[in-house]
């Protein structure tokens, strides 16, 4: 007989292949606010764009919206 029980942990990690690996769901937060939460690889997903289009700004090749 197997019981299971699904468990609650805080991993927070900047390692963003990590997130997607080891959890299930994720929270993005940002300035102490919540951007994202769901599946984890949807987060994630968001967070790169999001990443992406930073990168893109600072470098000078698009403007900000």
């Amino acid at each position: 007989m197997y019981i299971t029980t699904k468990l609650t942990s805080p991993f927070v990690s900047h390692d963003m292949q990590s997130v997607v690996d080891f959890c299930d769901r994720a929270i993005w937060l940002k300035d102490g606010e919540i951007v994202s939460d769901g599946i984890s690889k949807d987060v994630v997903s968001l967070y790169n764009s999001f990443v992406h289009q930073q990168m893109k700004v600072c470098r000078g090749l698009t403007s900000v919206s």
